[in-house]
């Protein structure tokens, strides 16, 4: 499939380079970043996606592959396919719960690309990423969770270990945003 309209069109008609996975999702190309992961049948807000998979890893030596996708304190996952392929919005339409399942956070349709927040998934202090999402809330930077969400009412969608992350930010001293 060339677009994720023509998933919208005709879930069944898909492309040869297209990769499907019996979960409903699809990896195509997206307008985002490159390819992304796409639903090809519905999700209600708040049902599971899937889960992740991949292999863990721990402790600094995460912190070299930019795919890995952050779980908990020092704890990552080398994302296999589908996830390797997730791209960022800073709207995203699924995020993290208990044990590395995938939830949507609106109704999704076929079609409708799994993105998560970046931010929701790294603790390190000094990254940050330019984005470039698209969506009307872009932040334009990234940052790691401690610093992504300032609003003390409003917790971001994450998955517990990083909610932890995320709640224990008021005890560290801010770090200043640096912009290449």
């Amino acid at each position: 499939m060339s677009s994720p309209d023509a998933l919208k069109s005709s879930a069944h008609a898909l492309h040869r380079h297209d990769l499907v996975w019996n979960s409903g999702l699809v990896i195509t190309n997206s307008a985002i970043h490159g390819r992304g992961v796409f639903v090809s049948r519905d999700f209600r807000a708040g049902s599971p996606i899937t889960r992740l998979s991949g292999q863990l890893m721990r402790g600094s030596l995460a912190l070299s592959d930019p795919d890995y996708i952050g779980i908990g304190p020092q704890c990552w996952i080398d994302p296999e396919l589908p996830f390797s392929t997730i791209n960022h919005s800073c709207e995203p339409t699924a995020a993290f719960g208990r044990r590395q399942t995938i939830h949507a956070v609106r109704d999704l349709s076929p079609g409708d690309e799994v993105t998560i927040d970046y931010s929701t998934t790294e603790e390190d202090p000094d990254w940050q990423m330019d984005c470039a999402c698209g969506t009307t809330s872009c932040r334009g930077v990234l940052r790691a969770i401690q610093f992504a969400f300032p609003d003390p009412e409003r917790p971001p969608l994450a998955s517990p270990l990083m909610l932890a992350v995320w709640r224990r930010r008021l005890k560290r001293p801010a770090i200043p945003l640096l912009r290449a």
